[in-house]
């Protein structure tokens, strides 16, 4: 078996420095990459876009990717936050603390005083939804 290149494709932020924890901040399903990416928002370093520098601060950004069969590109598809949903992926101060991914779901955990855990809603990659 072997491996070919398909593509690449870019998002904001950084997969952490944890490396024991950053292969779970990726996930493939149905052909999507799905990418949790940390920013430099409490306490993380990372380069936050000028597409998400108007949504409020958020300590992680969702990224959802697809190969693009013509060229040697992963498109984006989805952000989370996005202007349809700015609301940030965890709280003011927090941080991402662990992150899986299960068929159309990624839960987030964040952590501050307590470890609250976010679902998140990939059923739809061109809109990925956070619930709280």
């Amino acid at each position: 078996m072997g491996i070919n290149y398909r593509g690449s494709g870019e998002g904001s932020g950084h997969l952490g420095w944890d490396s024991n924890k950053t292969s779970y901040r990726l996930s493939e399903h149905q052909g999507d990459l799905r990418v949790l990416t940390f920013t430099n928002q409490f306490g993380w370093f990372g380069e936050l876009d000028a597409a998400n520098a108007t949504s409020k601060p958020s300590p992680a950004i969702l990224t959802v990717l697809r190969e693009d069969s013509s060229s040697v590109k992963l498109q984006t598809l989805g952000t989370l936050p996005n202007s349809k949903r700015p609301e940030p992926i965890g709280l003011s101060g927090e941080q991402v603390y662990a992150v899986r991914f299960l068929g159309d779901r990624g839960y987030v955990v964040t952590f501050r005083r307590t470890d609250p855990l976010y679902v998140l809603d990939l059923a739809d990659p061109t809109d990925p939804e956070g619930d709280r």
